[in-house]
């Protein structure tokens, strides 16, 4: 029998949806697993549970469709680094 991958679902929801609404991000909720976060300069798409990240629309072009995975528990400074970038 497979062994069920870790996931930090709740934890990570929860300080997403913390952190959009400090910044007055809009975020759109698709279902339980995947979330749409509009940000300064950025466009994601994010995966709570295992912090995957796509990024669908930005201002820098060497950055669209990037997928990765940020830290197991969510980091706003990685989130930061995505949504608030300022052409470094």
């Amino acid at each position: 029998m497979a062994r069920k991958k870790p996931e930090n679902l709740k934890a990570n929801v929860k300080a997403l949806l913390e952190y959009c609404n400090a910044n007055s991000y809009e975020v759109h909720q698709f279902n339980k697993y995947q979330f749409r976060v509009m940000g300064d300069t950025a466009m994601i798409d994010v995966w709570p549970s295992r912090m995957k990240v796509h990024v669908i629309a930005s201002e820098y072009p060497e950055k669209v469709n990037d997928y990765r995975t940020l830290s197991f528990n969510l980091d706003t400074s990685e989130l930061d680094e995505l949504l608030k970038r300022s052409g470094r």
